[in-house]
């Protein structure tokens, strides 16, 4: 009968895959139930629907695994074809070259391990979501750093337009790519857009404003006033000659930016530096090491090494640099840097200063903030967190004082340092350590989230609150009630 033939057509299937890919022996009596305890099937939907979904699952996960090993291994034949003097390992071409076949024989390792050992709990998991395997692999589901961000991997990616125009573009991919084609398919049309975008943006003004302000910048303030009118008079040779270098400086002072404004003579060349500051996320390695890595030191070195910069074009080298030095202020503007990090929560607290101080909806608006600034990361950890820096500000005070600030309420200034002093002593207020347990007791704040913010808040003042304090009474209470959650 035409139904038997269909029902043994489906079955058959189930059968083979349970041999071939779990090495057991199944029956048209056992392999539903088999499948049902195994790869998540049910009585819900037709067995022969749900075959379908396993087997086009399998064929997206394998395909795409496949897929990607012939990109590595076209990336790496690249890399050896791109390679000008495998002899001289110290050129920054060759560097350059070795790194791309490092990540990508990493990458081809992680992908033989998923294929040979992690297929099948892959298959398994989209089959439990119930998955169709027609459609392409979500962005939840992508199966490795690889698949993640196969761009950052291919050593012909011009990193230099990514690490300009990223942010600056949304961090829309596909209208990087869109700049990227254009710059190669006309240098001197990119190059205008650069330009455009450099004097509608206001980019020197912005790099100058952030020199002149920033705590660890404002000594080159005098250089920087130097570029801008050489940049603004054409006199491009002398802006390149002395640009080049402060490019370089510059990423020396996102490094000491990092460290909390600490000045580390042994970090070493730009690619020790490198090294050190993306370790932690290998996106943003990924993203910015290439470029900084490969490609600047060599029109750094160049004006080194001939006291000028050898380059057919001095104008698209100092739009080159212009933007550069604008990424690294913006990498030195983020919210998570110490000091930073504090500025930022203060900025929000401005927004309610008309609440009466210290009271249940001023107390209420202040964790509310706290508990922002933990669920985006931006309060920190260790030395450099929010909190320690609150706890010894009179330690930071130098640099505190450096940060004046507009309220945006009135428009008055307000130096940061003062507020930061101000501030510190909520955390000595009994009141603030009761309303965190009544909103956890009263109002249902015992989700995970909150819970650990909490311990962290916890953690931070128990040993620092004085044992005559009331406050400590209270920090202790609540963190024998964490105990219980």
């Amino acid at each position: 009968m035409a139904w038997e033939k269909k029902e043994v057509s489906y079955l058959s299937t189930l059968i083979n895959f349970a041999k071939r890919f779990d090495n057991k022996e199944l029956t048209k009596e056992t392999v539903v139930q088999y499948f049902k305890e195994n790869y998540y099937f049910n009585d819900k939907s037709d067995i022969e629907v749900q075959t379908y979904k396993l087997v086009n699952n399998l064929i997206t996960l394998s395909s795409d695994i496949l897929k990607d090993l012939i990109e590595i291994n076209n990336n790496i034949k690249d890399s050896k074809n791109l390679f000008v003097n495998p002899n001289d390992k110290n050129s920054y071409e060759e560097k350059k070259q070795r790194y791309f076949i490092k990540i990508n024989e990493e990458a081809k390792e992680e992908k033989e391990k998923i294929l040979l050992n992690e297929m099948l709990p892959k298959l398994k998991k989209r089959m439990k979501r119930n998955t169709n395997g027609i459609e392409d692999i979500g962005i939840l589901e992508k199966l490795d750093d690889y698949s993640w961000s196969s761009k950052w991997y291919n050593p012909n990616f011009d990193f230099g337009v990514l690490i300009k125009f990223f942010d600056p573009l949304n961090q829309n991919i596909s209208e990087v790519e869109n700049l990227i084609e254009n710059k190669n398919n006309d240098k001197s049309k990119y190059y205008a857009f650069v330009k455009t975008y450099i004097r509608e943006k206001n980019v020197l003004e912005y790099i100058l404003a952030n020199v002149s302000n920033h705590y660890l910048l404002s000594e080159k303030k005098e250089v920087f006033n130097i570029l801008a009118g050489l940049f603004e008079n054409e006199k491009f040779q002398s802006f390149v000659s002395l640009g080049a270098i402060q490019v370089e400086g510059l990423f020396y002072d996102f490094c000491s930016a990092i460290n909390g404004g600490e000045r580390k003579n042994e970090e070493g060349t730009l690619i020790n530096k490198l090294e050190k500051v993306f370790s932690e996320n290998k996106i943003e390695e990924k993203i910015y090491y290439p470029y900084f890595a490969f490609e600047v030191p060599k029109y750094r070195n160049e004006v080194a090494h001939n006291g000028v910069a050898i380059d057919e074009n001095l104008e698209f080298l100092a739009l080159d640099i212009v933007m550069d030095m604008f990424t690294i202020i913006k990498l030195m503007k983020r919210n998570s840097l110490p000091y930073n990090n504090v500025d930022f929560l203060f900025f929000q607290f401005k927004f309610y200063s008309g609440i009466p101080i210290y009271s249940r909806d001023y107390y209420e608006e202040i964790l509310g903030d706290l508990f922002s600034t933990y669920q985006m990361g931006i309060d920190g950890v260790g030395k450099y967190s929010v909190y320690n820096i609150i706890k010894n500000c009179e330690t930071y005070k130098d640099i505190l004082s450096k940060f004046k600030k507009i309220n945006p309420e009135d428009e008055s200034y307000y130096m940061l340092y003062d507020e930061v002093v101000k501030f510190k002593v909520i955390f000595e207020d009994e009141e603030f350590w009761k309303v965190i347990i009544e909103l956890i007791i009263n109002e249902d704040l015992n989700n995970d989230d909150f819970l650990d913010f909490t311990k962290k808040l916890v953690n931070e003042f128990i040993a620092y609150l004085k044992s005559n304090n009331q406050a400590k009474a209270k920090c202790v209470e609540l963190n024998k009630m964490l105990k219980d959650y």
